[in-house]
């Protein structure tokens, strides 16, 4: 049993499609995928759903045709920022052994800041794929004073300095992801 588990998030079409770096996020998040399947990993991806723009069912919902899933693979939905608030997930993880997370995916300053932070509020070291998560571009947000990638970097920054007194989270980027 994995004590380790890839958590990947909100990585849908309505979402990667205005994704700063869109091609490079959907390229390492697939490798990090890659990484794990073959370590043989559970996979879980959250999926966000809401009465406006992820509408259960729609093209903008499904998760990004360039990410399959995998036979296996848990595709939780989810209605809050936070992966952990009226879902499966902690449950889930808990009957698979996991101790430690590998988070991926979309939108860094809300859904994956959120979970990251939840994360050690629930037992869970994290390991945050510095290079795999990703926000709106800027062309997306132009009333956005700082751009996407200050955003991302500043979230980084951020989450590995949080201060936890059992649990952590630490970067690293999809190369250096090891399962």
């Amino acid at each position: 049993m994995s004590t380790i588990a890839l958590l990947v998030i909100d990585m849908q079409v309505g979402l990667t499609a205005t994704a700063h770096d869109r091609d490079g996020l959907v390229e390492r998040v697939k490798h990090v995928l890659e990484k794990a399947r073959a370590a043989d990993v559970p996979v879980i991806y959250m999926q966000h759903e809401d009465a406006e723009e992820l509408v259960r069912g729609s093209a903008e919902w499904q998760i990004d045709p360039l990410l399959e899933t995998a036979a296996g693979e848990t595709v939780l939905p989810k209605q809050a920022c936070d992966s952990f608030y009226d879902t499966a997930l902690d449950m889930l993880l808990h009957q698979h052994g996991v101790t430690h997370l590998v988070i991926t995916g979309m939108d860094t300053s809300f859904c994956v800041d959120t979970t990251c932070r939840q994360a050690l509020s629930h037992g869970y070291d994290v390991t945050l794929v510095a290079d795999a998560h990703s926000t709106i571009s800027d062309e997306a947000m132009p009333d956005v004073p700082v751009g996407a990638a200050q955003r991302i970097a500043m979230h980084n920054i951020i989450l590995a300095n949080l201060t936890h007194p059992h649990h952590r989270i630490i970067l690293q980027t999809a190369d250096d992801i090891r399962f």
